[in-house]
């Protein structure tokens, strides 16, 4: 079975349907009978997305403005991967910076290096579409994508 984020889709889609719940439920915004109905929905969703290959991540993502945040939402920003291979990046919250880099693909992955980010040492991972335009990434990130006119 395929792997993602260390555990097997159906691990990788039941916590997407935990994070949803939990979230809704803390904000007032759902009662327990709509629960099983909602997780249904999102189970069929997320079964039968998978991770986007290089020709998917060249199309849908370099020249488009990429909003992400980490799945526990207390970091967020926004990036874009430009066709030349220079990628620039904003952090929003919780520390406002920025910084340039480079991105490649590696197979299936994306790999980021940045001049001042992570001490300058590239990460790779790959990318899940959740729904159309919204993805998680092997690393955690969530993102949508919004278009930059690049």
């Amino acid at each position: 079975m395929q792997q993602f984020l260390g555990r097997s889709k159906t691990g990788w889609i039941m916590t997407i349907i935990r994070r949803y719940i939990v979230t809704q439920l803390c904000m007032g915004k759902i009662v327990m009978g709509r629960i099983f109905f909602i997780s249904l929905i999102l189970l069929t969703k997320s079964a039968l997305a998978a991770d986007l290959d290089a020709s998917q991540i060249r199309d849908q993502l370099v020249g488009q403005s990429i909003v992400w945040w980490d799945s526990v939402g207390w970091m967020g920003g926004n990036m874009v991967l430009l066709p030349d291979g220079h990628a620039q990046i904003k952090v929003e919250t919780p520390h406002p910076s920025s910084d340039r880099g480079n991105w490649s693909l590696q197979g299936n992955q994306v790999c980021t290096f940045w001049n001042s980010l992570r001490d300058g040492k590239a990460k790779c991972y790959s990318v899940h579409e959740i729904e159309a335009g919204h993805f998680i990434t092997s690393g955690g990130n969530e993102f949508v994508v919004q278009s930059a006119g690049v």
